[in-house]
């Protein structure tokens, strides 16, 4: 965090307010949201460590509320949350000035506004909260290298510290300065970690490595987490820096980030990512493969179907309904291909997500595979398929003779045209099969009555209808 050692941008507690001694072991919690105030109440904990313990602590979930504590307790400060529901910028200004009238000082501990780098954030934040509203003290939400240095110049009436903004040369200076003292002070790692966004581009690349040389793993995280936040000219190369320490938590990360990051750099990462050969890794590449541009999903995603993994394969054929539906197709056929049951399995059930012109194509390349249990998926899902197309396939299904796979099928007559039902039923009874003439049997209240009847009158005339009450 931005720090400057020179006296002028500290400021001093002023404590010659006799109302201020009254609450000087209270803190004040201001939000709307409860696991908010919860999470704050935590950090405090986190940053005072055994000191915590010494103090009480009141919550708020309203500005009025806040106000009519903070002149109860006198608390010595108060840590509030900006963006509040209903909080209009009058009850927000009521509330700073309040909570500074009854002589508690103000730390805003809020989120961002919108996505950009640190600097950015924290400038519009001391703009808006320290300029603007007159509160004490502005800090970035995670920002608790600075949370914890404020509470403990407050407790301990030290100088405070503000936010400091220096040019790029200065920020790269400041940057190895505090290289040379963090090896072993992960406070002081991570401001380093939130000041990457504000290097100058140039210097970027050499930043992170030098960082990476002494971070250790959770360290490492937090940095693959804030990539998306570099130049965009950075953002590969320091993804490659990444790669080659073949970390898997870290590359995960890279990997579920792919879709914040610019459209141009999404592909060169992925192909990055795969040569790593990380069945983890992968899996997030084939769940995220809708985020690479349009163009570039069939030549990945045959990346990744030429490594052969399972779990992989199977992921992106239960995604197909994420991609444009012109690759669907051509994806299913190199995924077929591979002639792995589960993939094929879950082929079969993805069927409806192909373009209807393809569904009874794919679906007879599958059951010329002849796996009974993909073939089992396809007749139970007739259903799902457009109407035009439902005939067709279990017209192809029936062929098998297959007694599971028929049995299925004249569960699901219902599914199919009113004008196919009787048909259909009768290419089933032809099999002479008494197990699918009684699944038959069991589900014709489901159809129309005249369809019963017809169907009723094949089965009595079938060889087989005495094995089976027609009546039941």
């Amino acid at each position: 965090m931005r720090i400057n050692l020179s006296q002028n941008i500290f400021q001093t507690p002023q404590r010659n307010n006799p109302i201020f001694f009254k609450g000087d072991h209270d803190i004040l919690i201001v939000d709307d949201a409860p696991h908010f105030r919860h999470s704050k109440k935590e950090i405090l904990q986190n940053v005072m460590a055994d000191e915590f313990q010494n103090y009480k602590i009141y919550e708020a979930d309203s500005p009025e509320e806040a106000v009519e504590l903070a002149n109860k307790y006198k608390p010595l400060f108060t840590v509030s949350a900006f963006h509040m529901f209903n909080a209009s910028p009058d009850r927000l200004q009521n509330l700073f000035n309040g909570i500074k009238e009854a002589g508690s000082k103000v730390i805003v501990y809020s989120g961002n506004w919108h996505r950009a780098s640190h600097d950015v954030i924290r400038k519009a934040g001391v703009e808006r909260c320290e300029q603007a509203y007159g509160v004490f003290k502005y800090i970035q939400k995670d920002d608790q290298f600075t949370l914890k240095t404020t509470v403990n110049a407050l407790t301990e009436e030290k100088l405070v510290p503000r936010y400091y903004f220096q040019n790029d040369e200065q920020q790269w200076v400041y940057f190895n300065a505090l290289l040379n003292i963090a090896k072993d002070n992960k406070d002081r790692q991570m401001e380093l970690v939130n000041r990457l966004d504000c290097l100058p581009a140039k210097h970027t690349v050499e930043g992170v490595t030098k960082l990476i040389q002494i971070a250790d793993k959770e360290i490492q995280k937090s940095i693959a987490q804030r990539i998306i936040l570099l130049p965009k000219e950075n953002q590969v190369p320091v993804a490659e820096i990444f790669i080659k320490l073949n970390d898997t938590k870290v590359n995960k990360i890279i990997a579920g980030n792919l879709r914040y990051l610019p459209e141009e750099n999404r592909t060169p990462f992925t192909e990055k990512l795969i040569q790593i050969n990380n069945t983890e890794v992968n899996k997030i590449i084939a769940n995220n493969l809708e985020c690479l541009p349009e163009e570039n999903q069939v030549p990945v995603a045959e990346i990744l179907i030429q490594i052969n993994d399972t779990e992989v394969n199977k992921i992106i054929a239960n995604n197909l309904e994420c991609l444009p539906e012109e690759n669907r197709t051509p994806f299913t056929e190199k995924l077929i291909q591979i002639n792995d049951t589960e993939v094929n399995q879950a082929i079969a059930n993805n069927l409806v997500c192909l373009p209807k012109e393809n569904q009874v194509t794919v679906a007879e390349i599958l059951i010329q595979i002849n796996d009974i249990k993909v073939n089992q998926i396809i007749s139970n899902n007739l259903e799902c398929l457009p109407e035009e197309n439902r005939v067709s396939v279990a017209e192809i299904l029936i062929k098998l003779n297959d007694n599971e796979v028929s049995q299925a099928i004249a569960y699901n007559l219902d599914c199919l045209p009113e004008e196919k039902q009787v048909p259909i039923a009768e290419k089933l009874i032809k099999l002479n099969d008494a197990e699918v003439n009684q699944a038959m049997v069991d589900n014709l209240r489901y159809l129309p009555e005249k369809n019963q009847i017809a169907i009723k009158k094949l089965l009595d005339e079938s060889a087989s209808s005495d094995n089976f009450d027609v009546e039941k």
